[in-house]
């Protein structure tokens, strides 16, 4: 009796109770652009005051950073004739100049604290790393004296 009584008091709870479990499929973007607008909903907790932030502010709070570092880093001390640089400051490329011991590349904006960065040698992958050093305004690489390589580097904000 005790056994149906329960079941009875917990159907009628669930009955009553409003309990529902149901699947829904949230649609993704399918891209954004500069001026778009993302609704940011803090802890998943819908509140009163609808907040929005725009693409450059998401990059910013996931990369680090206030503008999410978009310009492309300065190049210099990286050898003679015309090195290169082609990126912003999270992920770029840059090809050292003519007999070139390293490369000081300068951050268009520069972090809050130190990034931490990784280089790795593109044009001899797996043969060389460089010595670096990071800063919040630049990452210096240190190689031996080469011309013409090309290193690929990723900087995320901390």
């Amino acid at each position: 009796m005790k056994k149906y009584l329960l079941g009875i008091i917990g159907g009628l709870a669930l009955l009553f109770g409003g309990i529902a479990i149901a699947q829904v499929t949230i649609p993704a973007p399918s891209s954004m652009g500069i001026t778009d607008r993302i609704q940011v909903i803090p802890q998943g907790q819908p509140t009163t005051g609808n907040v929005y932030a725009t693409l450059t502010q998401m990059r910013a709070w996931i990369l680090g950073g206030a503008s999410g570092h978009s310009g492309t880093p300065a190049i210099s001390s990286c050898g003679g004739g015309t090195p290169t640089i082609v990126g912003t400051d999270n992920a770029f490329h840059v090809t050292q100049g003519s007999t070139a011991t390293g490369c000081v590349l300068t951050f268009a904006q520069a972090f809050t604290v130190a990034p931490t960065c990784v280089a790795v040698n593109q044009t001899a992958p797996g043969t060389s790393t460089p010595a670096y050093t990071i800063s919040t305004t630049a990452i210096t690489l240190v190689t031996a004296s080469t011309s013409g390589e090309i290193w690929n580097v990723v900087c995320i904000g901390s």
